[in-house]
């Protein structure tokens, strides 16, 4: 399990711990921390880690050894009278280097910053293996149960009066779907809105929930956040939203909708909303009556209500 660099900032022990260079790099992952003891990070490092560097004769070369090394980012602790011992040429090697270099101050416990982190992996792993299976009960699993939803809405702190929406995200390359998830939650605003992710079935599925109001504001948000990924990826992207759901029970439509405007996408189409479909929803769902019903509802709905509060009769004037 690993976690990204930009998550530390999130971390009560990372409050007074600065970010000098390498922001463009907050995106690399994290698997532990090591603290530097040795002269030389061989055979003492695996990659990905957080280096934590207490003490160094010579910084330049220690950060040189920490990027070779596939260090993730390093947190560099002050002198003794807690003065920076950062030189410009490390913070722009750093920055050269798109490597996150943090700064310490001495009187901050390495041991709480450490314990911190450490924990923080562990319970992200947890974290990460329950929103796993919530996805897959939620839309795939035949036996949901009211005991299973009532569980989720506890976790996740869904009410009875917010509506959900599901966006399904599909790259010719799947094995870069976990930086899709990690590119999303950095730059994802998300306001009166909040979202939960996880790859299934070979694609990022994202679920958006928040009051009624908020949740077409939820659709540009992720439309926007999208387009933010895609110019990022070195890859083909395309995403399929589906429909708004009232009812948690029912957000497997909005799954299976989006993954039916998936369908659609082309090169020059990349994102396809199903609520935005007119005759190509038919297409998709040509033997089910339901969505010919929710079809006709979407394109004639305000007339025939109308009609009813107004005795008119437009309906039948389009009939004829």
């Amino acid at each position: 399990m690993y976690i990204y660099c930009y998550e530390l900032m999130k971390l009560q022990s990372f409050k007074n711990i600065r970010l000098i260079a390498g922001e463009s790099g907050l995106d690399r992952k994290i698997s532990w921390v090591y603290v530097l003891q040795t002269p030389s990070l061989d055979n003492w490092v695996y990659g990905e880690e957080v280096l934590f560097v207490l003490n160094s004769d010579d910084i330049y070369k220690t950060l040189q050894d920490a990027i070779s090394h596939c260090i993730s980012c390093a947190v560099i602790l002050k002198d003794k009278n807690n003065k920076s011992i950062l030189t410009p040429e490390v913070i722009q090697l750093a920055q050269k280097e798109n490597f996150p270099l943090f700064e310490m101050d001495y009187y901050i416990k390495i041991i709480d910053v450490t314990r911190e982190i450490s924990t923080y992996i562990i319970h992200k792993q947890e974290k990460t293996e329950y929103l796993n299976y919530f996805f897959y009960k939620i839309f795939l699993a035949d036996d949901l149960k009211t005991e299973d939803m009532e569980e989720f809405a506890l976790n996740y702190g869904f009410l009875s009066e917010h509506h959900f929406l599901v966006a399904a995200i599909h790259g010719k390359n799947v094995s870069k779907l976990n930086d899709i998830k990690s590119l999303f939650h950095i730059y994802v605003t998300e306001g009166n809105i909040r979202f939960l992710s996880a790859v299934l079935n070979g694609r990022f599925v994202i679920i958006a929930y928040g009051l009624p109001s908020y949740m077409e504001q939820a659709i540009q948000v992720i439309k926007n956040t999208f387009l933010v990924i895609e110019k990022k990826v070195v890859d083909s992207l395309y995403m399929g939203i589906g429909n708004i759901s009232s009812h948690l029970r029912d957000i497997r439509y909005s799954y299976i909708k989006s993954i039916k405007a998936l369908y659609l996408c082309s090169d020059q189409e990349k994102i396809v909303d199903y609520n935005e479909l007119g005759f190509s929803r038919l297409l998709l769902n040509v033997a089910d009556v339901n969505v010919l019903k929710d079809y006709s509802s979407h394109i004639l709905g305000k007339i025939m209500d109308y009609d009813k509060q107004n005795n008119t009769f437009f309906v039948d004037t389009i009939k004829s």
